[in-house]
């Protein structure tokens, strides 16, 4: 019997075939699913979202430099000194031509400083020669507690007040002393002897020696 001519029942054919994919005469063309599309909880409007392979991967953000806070400036006057005025003490004095005072003057009130237990880093030092001293501006800019005025006039600064050299006096929080120039103090002269003497009476009251 030859093969060929050999013929199967129906159902053993069923059963041979039953596993196999009948395709189409025409080749089956792939198309892409459409985008999902959802719907917002809180809106009615349709949002379609993107194949996840469109999506790209987020980098690492740049690192940000933060601003450095800065201090804006006083809007008083800002008076130029010498000194770091840690004990509050201003002394305003008065030499035109100079940004504060002469070097020996400077070396003069350097020792008067001394014998009180201040420095330089005590006091402030200002010209009103060079810079015009509002009494208030500066109480605004440096809160002091002392102001030896050497040489200087409460009304050249508009200190409301009016008192004798040689005499503290206390006015709105603040210590105030009036004394000759530093030319007229220091001097070796029995006059200048004197000054220097009432001079010292004078701090060692106003700074409790």
């Amino acid at each position: 019997m030859s093969l060929k001519n050999i013929q199967l029942p129906a159902q053993v054919m069923a059963d041979l075939y039953k596993n196999l994919l009948i395709e189409d005469e025409n080749p089956a063309v792939f198309v892409p699913a459409p985008a999902e599309e959802t719907v917002r909880p809180s809106t009615t409007e349709t949002v379609k979202q993107a194949p996840l392979a469109a999506i790209p991967v987020a980098e690492k953000p740049a690192p940000v430099a933060t601003p450095i806070a800065t201090i804006p400036p006083s809007l008083g006057t800002a008076y130029k000194f010498l000194g770091n005025h840690q004990k509050q003490v201003s002394i305003i004095v008065d030499f035109a031509g100079e940004t504060y005072l002469p070097e020996n003057h400077l070396q003069f009130l350097t020792k008067i400083l001394g014998a009180c237990r201040l420095n330089l880093g005590d006091v402030a030092i200002l010209n009103n020669s060079t810079q015009a001293i509002e009494i208030n501006a500066l109480k605004e800019q440096l809160h002091p507690k002392f102001v030896l005025l050497l040489g200087v006039e409460p009304t050249a600064i508009d200190l409301p007040l009016s008192f004798p050299q040689f005499k503290e006096q206390e006015y709105a929080g603040t210590r105030y002393l009036i004394t000759p120039p530093l030319n007229e103090l220091n001097q070796e002269t029995a006059s200048g002897k004197q000054l220097k003497g009432l001079l010292w009476g004078c701090l060692k009251k106003m700074f409790d020696l």
